[in-house]
């Protein structure tokens, strides 16, 4: 069944400058710097305009979770060797039964930027460190966590992860051997945002996390995002003051949003809208 469409309260965004219209994600040209709000029926705003209308949601947000066990070498992998360095999945529902984790993950979206964690280095060998950092990227100077041999260490940390993968999460051993627990217990995400495109398919240049939108009829439009958003909340306000918007999260695809727009008297009219989308 279909999640019932939600009405979003009337808002006015305010622009920090007045752009020609072109077409999607090109680049405009300004008007001299007008710091008024548009009039109705004004031309969007550009690139520049549109990041600072998501100024708002660049920070990211941070949801807490029930701490939930991702790694456990002592039930799979073994201790991590000195000078090893082990992948891991942290985001989707593949992978973390084989690295000793809950089946099924825990759920942290793909997407996340980082997660809060418990760290332990459970009954090593000898003294050693640890470091934590994003798969791809590389080895940092910081220790995540340092241990003595045969003592059990553990510490809370934030952990920067690779937003683009499941497979997320680089740890590195210096020393030990030692066996390995991480315990997720929150992750921050940056919310997903976008101007689209008044009647035509297409969003503008600055918006994020938006594959395309379609415009496929009068005032409706399918917006298409990068990640799973069936279970987020998504918002949507009408460039023009005078009218509102809906949304419906419920598509074919779990990722993709219905959005449609009205004017003051609920007709489905054809406006830009602004769309966020957080997880």
């Amino acid at each position: 069944m279909k999640n019932p469409l939600k009405r979003v309260a009337l808002a006015t965004l305010t622009i920090g400058a007045v752009f020609a219209l072109g077409a999607a994600g090109a680049t405009f040209a300004a008007d001299g710097g007008n710091d008024r709000p548009p009039p109705v029926g004004a031309a969007p705003p550009s690139a520049r305009a549109v990041k600072q209308l998501f100024s708002a949601t660049d920070e990211s947000t941070y949801t807490p979770i029930t701490p939930c066990r991702i790694v456990d070498t002592r039930v799979n992998g073994g201790r991590i060797q000195n000078n090893q360095t082990r992948t891991y999945y942290v985001g989707g529902t593949f992978g973390f039964a084989p690295q000793g984790g809950k089946s099924g993950g825990c759920g942290v979206p793909v997407g996340a930027t980082a997660i809060t964690a418990n760290v332990t280095a459970a009954d090593p060998d000898a003294q050693g460190y640890l470091r934590a950092f994003p798969n791809g990227a590389v080895e940092p100077n910081a220790t995540t966590l340092s241990y003595e041999a045969t003592d059990t260490a553990g510490t809370g940390a934030s952990l920067a992860i690779n937003q683009g993968s499941a497979y997320a999460l680089r740890m590195a051993n210096h020393g030990g051997p030692t066996h390995l627990i991480i315990d997720v217990t929150g992750y921050y995400q940056i919310s997903m945002a976008g101007l689209i495109n008044s009647s035509s398919d297409g969003v503008y240049a600055g918006s994020r996390g938006i594959v395309n939108s379609v415009h496929q009829s009068t005032g409706t439009y399918l917006v298409t995002f990068n990640r799973d958003v069936h279970y987020c909340t998504a918002q949507a306000t009408t460039y023009n003051e005078k009218g509102y918007a809906i949304t419906d999260t419920y598509q074919t695809s779990n990722n993709q949003v219905q959005v449609q727009s009205y004017n003051s008297s609920g007709v489905l009219t054809n406006n830009y809208i602004y769309v966020t989308v957080t997880c």
